[in-house]
Formats: C-alpha cells, sequence, structure tokens
C-alpha cells in the first residue's frame, strides 16, 4: 500500500505541465486562464490529498496545512509550491499590466486621508498576498517614500527600498521627552538631500533644539510642517512672543537654511519670525501660534508680498500692533491667486490689508472689537453668497468694506442699552454695500431699533427679514404699528418667537 501511495505521488510530481493555455484569440484568453486553472486545482488537490492525512475541501484548506506541514526540501512540498505560484499568476488580477497594477499600489499607499502609518500597514500586507504582488511593491521605490520615523524598523527597510526617490518624513514624538530624538535627528540629516516633505510633532524642547541645529539646505523641499504637542508648556516658554523668546536664540540656524523648493508652510503653537527667508514664493501658507501674538504690520505686508503665487492662507491668533499717528496706514497687498482665506481670532483690520480675489473662498472669525460679548465671523465660497455674522460692536468698518456682497447678515444683540444696539445696527448698514443684502436675521433685536435703522435707507435689494427672539418691550399697540412699518420696508417679515 506505501509502494503504491509513493509511486501515484512520483508520477503527480513528473507529470508535464499542462497549464499553459492554448494559444487562442484575445477574447479567449481569460476563459482559457480559467480552464487552467480549474485543471491546476484538480492536481493540487490530488496531491494534497495523496500528501496530507485526509482529503481537503478548497484550495485554501490545502494551502494552510500542507504549506506549514511538510519539511523544508521536501518534493511534494516543491511541487505544490509551484503549482501554486503558477495558480496565481493566472488569476484575473495578471491581467493588469505591471505598470497599471503599480499605480493601483501607488494610489493606496499615499492616500493624503490616512497617516503614513496605516499607508505603510496596507503595503505591507498587500505585499504578502503572493509572490507577484511582493515582486511589484518591492520593485517601485515610488511606493516606499511615506515614511513614519516612529516606525524605527519600517523606516529603514523604507530607505533602502525608496533607493533615490524623494520622500515624505513623518513623526510625532510619543515619549514626552524635551529633546529630539536622535535616530529623528540622524535620519533628516543622512537624507536631507531627498526630503521632500518634512512633517514633526514633538514637545518645545526638542523644537528648540532643532531650530539651533537644522540643516543648511533642503534642496527638495516642498511640505514643512511644525506643530508643538505640549501647549502649555509652550505658552510659558514664550509668553506669547515669537519663537524663539531668548537672546541666545535669535538667529537660529533655521534663519539661514535654503530651501528653494518651498512650496508649503504649516506651523502650530509656534510662530516663526515673518522675517526668515522660508516664506518667500509660498503657495500655501498657514499660521496658528498658541496665544495672541502681536505684530507690526509692516512685517505681515513685507511677508505677504514675497508670496505672489499664494493660493491657501490660514491665520490664526494674529494680532496687529497700533500705528503710530505719523505712520502711514500703507498700500493693501495684493494676492492675485489666492483660491482661500481663513482668519480665525486675527485683528479685525487684518483683511484690509490684503486685496483678494471676489472669487476666493473667504471665512473670517474676529473677537471683534471688544473681548466681551463681541465677534464678527464672515464666510463665502466666491461670488454673491457671503454671510456675515455680526454680534454688539463687532463691526469694525475696515473690515466690512472688504467684504463684497454680502447676501445674508446676522445681527444678534445682547445689549440692554437700545441706544448701543441701534448705533451699533447703524454702522453695520452704513459699511455694508446694501445693494447687494437680501436677507436680514435680527436676534433680540427691539423692533423700534430695526424701524429706525431700516427707514430712510436703501434697501430695496432686501427681500426677507427674520426676527428672532423680539424683546417685548413697550405696548402691543406700538409693537404692533412697528411690525406694520416693517412689513412695508420689507417683502416678506418672519417672527419665530418673542422674549420677555
Amino acid at each position: 500500500m506505501a509502494t503504491s501511495n509513493t509511486t501515484s505521488i512520483d508520477d503527480d510530481l513528473h507529470a508535464p505541465d499542462s497549464t499553459e493555455p492554448p494559444a487562442e484569440g484575445p477574447g479567449n484568453c481569460a476563459a482559457s486562464s480559467t480552464r487552467a486553472r480549474e485543471h491546476l486545482d484538480r492536481r493540487i488537490l490530488s496531491l494534497a490529498s495523496k500528501t496530507g492525512p485526509s482529503d481537503y475541501p478548497t484550495i485554501l484548506a490545502a494551502h494552510h496545512d500542507l504549506i506549514a506541514s511538510l519539511p523544508s526540501g521536501d518534493p511534494a512540498l516543491n511541487q505544490l509550491l509551484h503549482l501554486f505560484t503558477r495558480r496565481n499568476e493566472l488569476s484575473p488580477i495578471h491581467i493588469l499590466p505591471p505598470e497599471i497594477f503599480s499605480s493601483i499600489l501607488f494610489y493606496i499607499v499615499h492616500d493624503a486621508t490616512e497617516p503614513p502609518a496605516v499607508a505603510n500597514k496596507r503595503l505591507a500586507l498587500l505585499s504578502m498576498v503572493c509572490l507577484s504582488w511582493r515582486r511589484a511593491a518591492l520593485s517601485h521605490p515610488n511606493l516606499w517614500t511615506r515614511i513614519d520615523l516612529d516606525q524605527r524598523i519600517h523606516a529603514e527597510f523604507a530607505f533602502t527600498r525608496s533607493q533615490n526617490a524623494p520622500i515624505d518624513l513623518h513623526y510625532s514624538e510619543r515619549s514626552r521627552i524635551d529633546k529630539i530624538s536622535p535616530h529623528v535627528l540622524a535620519a533628516i540629516n543622512d537624507h536631507v538631500a531627498r526630503i521632500k516633505s518634512l512633517s514633526l510633532s514633538m514637545y518645545v524642547g526638542a523644537f528648540t533644539q532643532l531650530m539651533q541645529i537644522f540643516p543648511l539646505s533642503f534642496p527638495l523641499l516642498h511640505t514643512l510642517q511644525f506643530d508643538v504637542m505640549d501647549r502649555l508648556r509652550w505658552r510659558r516658554h514664550t509668553h506669547g512672543h515669537y519663537f524663539p523668546p531668548r537672546a541666545s536664540h535669535l538667529d537660529p540656524a533655521i534663519a539661514h537654511c535654503a530651501m528653494p523648493s518651498l512650496r508649503v508652510l504649516k506651523t502650530r503653537g509656534m510662530l516663526l519670525p515673518l522675517a526668515f527667508p522660508m516664506y518667500h514664493g509660498l503657495v500655501h501658507l498657514a499660521l496658528e501660534p498658541q496665544n495672541q501674538i502681536t505684530m507690526e504690520i509692516w512685517s505681515l505686508r513685507e511677508m505677504l508680498a514675497g508670496c505672489p503665487e499664494l493660493e491657501f492662507l490660514r491665520l490664526c491668533n494674529l494680532g496687529l500692533a497700533p500705528l503710530d499717528t505719523a505712520s502711514s496706514p500703507g498700500t493693501p497687498v495684493p494676492l492675485p491667486k489666492l483660491r482661500r482665506l481663513l482668519l480665525k481670532n486675527c485683528a479685525p483690520g487684518m483683511i484690509s490689508n490684503l486685496v483678494i480675489p471676489s472669487t476666493a473662498t473667504r471665512r473670517v472669525m474676529s473677537p471683534g472689537l471688544s473681548r466681551t460679548l463681541s465677534g464678527l465671523s464672515f464666510f463665502s465660497s466666491g461670488g454673491n453668497d457671503g454671510k456675515l455674522y455680526i454680534l454688539n460692536d463687532g463691526s469694525d468698518p475696515q473690515v466690512l468694506q472688504c467684504f463684497p456682497y454680502v447676501r445674508i447678515a446676522v445681527f444678534e444683540s445682547y445689549q440692554r442699552d437700545h441706544v448701543s444696539t441701534l448705533n451699533n445696527l447703524v454702522a453695520m448698514f452704513s459699511e455694508l454695500n446694501m445693494q447687494h443684502l437680501e436677507v436680514l436675521k435680527a436676534i433680540k433685536v427691539p423692533l423700534t431699533v430695526l424701524v429706525e435703522a431700516l427707514s430712510n435707507r436703501n434697501i430695496a435689494a432686501l427681500r426677507k427679514l427674520v426676527l428672532i427672539s423680539v424683546p417685548r418691550i413697550g405696548p402691543e399697540e406700538e409693537m404692533g404699528e412697528n411690525m406694520k412699518l416693517l412689513r412695508c420696508l420689507v417683502v416678506t417679515v418672519k417672527v419665530t418667537g418673542f422674549m420677555r
């Protein structure tokens, strides 16, 4: 019985390989590959049943059991590996040309919505599917260019597999140390000539050290992103000033670093001096210090004047020092290619120092003229769809003049002084281009104030007035008369509630 079984296995091992598909037209290639795979399945199951302890219902079951159980060098194992490899080569996925398949892998790995660690895990899993996928993954350097320095083993492997391709380095400190990790510094210095993107999230001590020993040149660097992780400690170190605050740090190495290809700069929790040459020629700029920083308007203008190609601008927590009475306000900086602007908690007059295309998307969120119960926000996706919100005295005339095409305005008052409410509302109307205002929403505004503010004013474009939480002030007859006057001024008046 044993002799018969051994002979049968030997016959299978030396059987001619008839898995090659016959020469047929392109239309029959898929069908021919399917028949060849079915033939291979029968051979694999037959050989596995003679080699293993029992019959195997599926190819997958045979693969998992026999590959793990047969000793290395066993003739049956070698034959099974050959048959499995041939079967994988006939899979429908292999109909794709190699360059298309590698492009699919590239888009999976370089998915900008996923962090590098996730992308690298996907690449590792894909490389374990089969030998051909592994060869494809290992043979394309561009698949190994997103490198997370926190994954040290993978990073070393990726540095080798990426060969001389430009790389994207990412690192997020996890150990709460107050100095830069040696392997991070070594990776930056060793591969500085091909770093295309550098994104670092570290603690204040690590950034302080890095600024002093920053490489003198990043020839390919396109994107630079710094994120200070320990916000509270950063505030204690800087006291709201530029980075770095101490006299010994006023001329750090990064101030002299050559970055001719830099186009994207993002800093969060810190602010590098605006005089640094790295700001010149940017296309994307995002500055977000942890707490409010006051700067001279001329320094902001000079920096932005060096970025005529700027398309995206995000500024947060930046204030402007008051101009000297003898100083000229200066000329606003034109940004003709700007497509998106975001100003958050910045000086209300900052936008008046910019000349922005009317098609640009704008979002402005300002604390207003005072820090208590005051605010202003504006949003426009370009064109004539601007929406303005003002709380109390948040309307700075300089700001409102810079908002084109305000179609919807929301005015909210928390003040009990009706004279102040009237003055704030009139100030808003005086500075807005009323020819485009179609909808006005008034929150907690007395009817008498609205009647006086809207009377004798060009509001021909105003089609709808929405009154929310109207204060009940005065007799009902007087409120009724004021409501009639408002309905004469505006086509549609809608009331959504009253308040005492």
